[in-house]
């Protein structure tokens, strides 16, 4: 099975989408996370998975952040 996801940017930093599934780009490396709060300070994220706890990022760390709109799977 493949899948592709779709995503938008996010243009104004000043309004991250809150809640949502966002790929972050980060200094670190990219990550799938549901974006919980912003600051112009940090940002903090929730891993889908209960097992791992939040996760609180310097705002500076952060690159790019897209919003997942849609996952698409294909089954051959």
């Amino acid at each position: 099975m493949s899948s592709a996801t779709f995503c938008s940017f996010a243009s104004d930093r000043a309004n991250l989408p809150l809640g949502d599934i966002c790929v972050l780009d980060t200094d670190g490396g990219a990550l799938v996370k549901v974006l919980l709060a912003s600051s112009p300070a940090s940002v903090t994220l929730r891993s889908l998975n209960p097992r791992y706890s939040d996760l609180v990022l310097p705002a500076s760390s952060i690159l790019h952040v897209a919003r997942v709109d849609a996952l698409l799977r294909l089954n051959p």
